[in-house]
């Protein structure tokens, strides 16, 4: 998800040009970074809600 995301977000901010790829690649790795982390930690956090609010 994270690099598709980053693919479209550097398509329209930089375009298709000599720099279009470093940016790509640079956006897809802290994309990467950051999603992971929230992958994993997020999905318990909402159950442990959910239980408490018995939804």
């Amino acid at each position: 998800m994270s690099m598709c995301m980053s693919l479209a977000m550097a398509l329209v901010n930089v375009g298709i040009n000599s720099h279009f790829l470093k940016a790509w690649l640079t956006g897809w790795g802290i994309g990467f970074l950051v999603s992971l982390p929230f992958s994993f930690f997020i999905p318990p956090l909402i159950q442990k809600i959910m239980k408490i609010l018995k939804i």
